[in-house]
């Protein structure tokens, strides 16, 4: 098996089921057939993300596939050889349009390539430059996942068009918490899974999430999260 087969290989046994993996019941985010719906157009034009974002995809897919698989991913989805601007804001189509085409290019369902990302995301900007800020959120799992909203105002001085998700935590106990998830961006509830999992590794604790979809009184997604001291 080549060193690309093997890395990913990898990448679905880390997301496959296991008794020590999070407890997922997915909610209706993705169209039949696999393929994540299209984001919701706002005021005649496509919510933009930042280039961080897109960054962050091509350093996971670099560092876990090689810089061949990121030319295989990138070319599928029609975006130019040249480097993302953190800074900057890109229309959803391209983050959306990269995770489609490494669904394909890695032979892996986009919810496992969200996920991946979400725990990898956790990750990298806790090394990076966000860093301090992500330490000023919380110190404890519960406290940083009510704090989320507040971190996203805070960010949206370096990012003015920014339009982050909301966060609203309920039902806490001291194992376990709901999490309510808004966003219009469609189809992201295993980026949300990946997060979690990443923030679980950073406070040390080891987490059962299932997912429920709700309709009141507007549409979300609802994250049952419970854990336990994995250290």
């Amino acid at each position: 098996m080549s060193p690309e087969g093997a890395a990913a290989a990898d990448f679905l046994h880390e997301v496959a089921p296991a008794s020590t993996r999070p407890v997922l019941r997915r909610s209706r985010t993705f169209e039949a057939g696999g393929h994540l719906m299209r984001p919701r157009q706002k005021t005649g034009y496509f919510t933009p993300m930042y280039g961080l974002i897109n960054k962050a995809i091509e350093d996971l897919v670099r560092s876990r596939f090689g810089d061949d698989a990121w030319h295989s991913i990138r070319t599928r989805a029609g975006l130019p050889d040249q480097p993302f601007m953190p800074l900057s804001p890109y229309d959803d189509q391209s983050t959306y349009g990269l995770v489609a085409a490494a669904s394909a290019e890695l032979g892996a369902p986009m919810e496992a390539v969200l996920e991946q990302f979400g725990t990898f995301w956790t990750e990298y900007t806790a090394v990076g430059a966000y860093g301090d800020l992500l330490n000023s959120v919380g110190s404890t799992l519960p406290e940083f996942l009510g704090n989320l909203d507040l971190m996203h105002a805070r960010l949206k001085s370096s990012f003015p068009e920014l339009s982050p998700p909301s966060f609203r935590v309920t039902d806490e106990t001291p194992t376990s918490l709901v999490l309510h998830y808004h966003s219009e961006r469609p189809g992201l509830a295993p980026l949300v899974v990946g997060m979690l999992r990443g923030l679980g590794n950073r406070f040390g604790v080891s987490m059962s999430i299932e997912i429920a979809r709700s309709e009141h009184p507007v549409p979300h997604d609802i994250f049952h999260v419970s854990w336990r001291a994995s250290r």
